[in-house]
């Protein structure tokens, strides 16, 4: 299984640097080099010039704070973009941030499915809540080369399993129901509880 390369200082260098550029060949401007004199208040370039700072300003401070989130964890691209909005940027001003975050490869859908995976698999999830999961944030396990063998197989879902089942402390009644619904939660096939299950009782009675 080949995973899907890190993030690395140059793609935060290189996506900074295209953050304080402006859609104008890459150069940098001030307000006041796209301002009418101040004299003309009304003049539609001054209100252009003026919308124009603004926005290159919001998306300086949005590509900024996307580099906050992603100092934290991974991002899933539609993830990240949910985030941003919910802070308060225009959707415009989301849409080139992420751009350009995926253009530098700070944001990676492979990279983000690969160690989500992974560390849920470490975690005891089965194949199905994982696949939810990502899937809410808008990613598909397809992205990945070969998916689903490098990560899933029967035999290793029946052990992840097994050993959810063996840690369950529970006094339930109907102990065999309440395994079974912990499994099912846990995002493992049906197929895979009941092999479980029989093997479970078979060994303790």
């Amino acid at each position: 299984m080949k995973t899907p390369a890190c993030r690395g200082n140059q793609a935060f260098d290189a996506f900074m640097t295209r953050s304080s550029d402006t859609s104008s060949g890459g150069q940098t401007s001030s307000r006041e080099d796209i301002i009418p004199h101040p004299a003309d208040e009304e003049h539609p370039l001054r209100r252009r010039g003026w919308q124009a700072g603004k926005a290159a300003s919001d998306l300086t401070v949005c590509c900024a704070k996307l580099q906050v989130f992603l100092a934290q964890r991974e991002y899933a691209e539609q993830e990240m973009r949910v985030r941003l909005c919910g802070c308060g940027f225009d959707v415009s001003v989301v849409d080139e941030a992420i751009a350009r975050a995926c253009q530098t490869g700070i944001i990676d859908d492979a990279r983000f499915a690969d160690l989500f995976i992974t560390q849920k698999i470490n975690a005891g999830w089965g194949q199905l809540k994982i696949e939810r999961e990502l899937q809410r944030r808008g990613v598909s396990g397809d992205i990945l080369p070969g998916y689903p063998e490098p990560y899933f197989s029967f035999e290793q879902e029946v052990k992840r399993a097994r050993i959810c089942a063996d840690g369950y402390q529970g006094r339930a009644k109907d102990k065999r129901n309440a395994i079974f619904n912990r499994l099912m939660s846990k995002g493992f096939s049906s197929e895979v509880c009941s092999v479980v299950l029989r093997g479970y009782y078979r060994e303790t009675t």
